[in-house]
């Protein structure tokens, strides 16, 4: 998770949010299986107030001319709230291939509008339950670097939804193409185009 309140700025350690992690690996037969458990997640900080970073001003611009009445549902620090992941890597021949699965919540808010009075508007914002299935695949040859990578987030939580609209969820795909030169172990030019 990402502390996120100052629009993303400053070095960082100061952006990270340290969780507690529990990672094992083991070679498989032409590869490796990586497992990670989260066992306690945290939520993403951020901006709620007026401080110039652009998140507070799209909230109120999503209910105005109504005021934005913004609280947060974070994700709660319990067992019961346990994120895990697994990842299959093999290479061969300057190509690496991965097959990711992660089970836990969503990185980014959803936001349950429901109106308080006449003039103010509730924005809660929640962090539901997701499973996300990756592949990934980088080719090396000398100095140059190609990346693919494809996400499915099937039962993903809309961006917003209105607390009387019945719950449905929609399937993100997310496929991106990299191109990366290295100059030296100081400088690399790194491109990269995705689709979402």
């Amino acid at each position: 998770p990402f502390d996120l309140r100052n629009g993303g700025q400053g070095d960082h350690a100061q952006i990270l949010i340290p969780v507690i992690a529990i990672n094992v690996n083991n070679k498989v037969i032409g590869g490796t299986l990586d497992w990670m458990i989260v066992p306690l997640p945290k939520s993403s900080r951020f901006p709620v107030g007026d401080n110039g970073y652009g998140y507070a001003p799209f909230l109120q611009n999503l209910v105005a001319p109504a005021m934005a009445i913004v609280t947060e549902d974070p994700i709660a620090e319990q067992l019961r709230e346990v994120e895990a992941g697994v990842r299959y890597l093999m290479n061969f021949d300057g190509v690496d291939l991965s097959l990711i699965g992660y089970y836990g919540h969503q990185r980014t808010p959803s936001t349950i509008l429901s109106p308080l009075s006449l003039t103010d508007i509730g924005l809660t914002q929640h962090y539901p339950r997701l499973t996300t299935l990756g592949f990934f695949s980088t080719y090396a040859m000398d100095e140059w670097v190609t990346r693919f990578f494809t996400f499915l987030e099937p039962g993903h939580a809309p961006r917003i939804k209105y607390r009387s609209s019945p719950d449905w969820t929609e399937l993100r795909v997310h496929v991106g193409l990299g191109f990366d030169y290295v100059f030296s172990q100081y400088l690399k030019v790194y491109s990269e185009f995705v689709e979402r």
